[in-house]
């Protein structure tokens, strides 16, 4: 009778714990807070090239992949897996490492002297990549993708 006892107690706080679990992998664990947040996810459109970057540079339609790794009260970091389509398929170009001003929803990310930075309006993020000089080679504007537009 006492093992009975034991094993529905044991059986709650089971039960209790997955609860508990749940509700933290539902909101994407206890270290995702920040705005950052509001970018993770796949996001889909064009990366066209200014006058400055031609002809070395050609337009595109881009995927980014992002996902924070470190949130902070007001800044964090994510991962910002930077890919091209061509014929149909991704093809990888960059993964940076960006920080996010979780205050303006906006994102740096530095690459070898250059600078990525991106603006969040909506579910739109309309960005620029400049070159050491401050010369903008790159105008991008990538939309997140849904479960709907995933699938087309």
């Amino acid at each position: 009778m006492a093992s009975a006892v034991r094993l529905r107690r044991l059986l709650h706080i089971s039960v209790a714990a997955l609860a508990v679990a749940a509700v933290f992998s539902h909101r994407g664990g206890a270290q995702s807070t920040g705005a950052s947040t509001h970018l993770d996810g796949i996001w889909h459109g064009t990366s066209i090239c200014t006058a400055a970057g031609r002809p070395a540079c050609h337009d595109e339609t881009v995927v980014y992949h992002i996902r924070t790794v470190v949130a902070q009260p007001h800044r964090d970091s994510v991962e910002w897996v930077m890919n091209k389509v061509v014929g149909g398929a991704e093809e990888w170009m960059a993964t940076l490492a960006c920080t996010v001003n979780t205050s303006r929803v906006a994102a740096q990310c530095p690459m070898r002297g250059w600078m990525w930075s991106f603006r969040l309006t909506g579910d739109t993020l309309r960005g620029t990549l400049d070159n050491p000089g401050g010369v903008t080679w790159r105008n991008i504007v990538v939309a997140r993708q849904t479960i709907s537009t995933r699938a087309q």
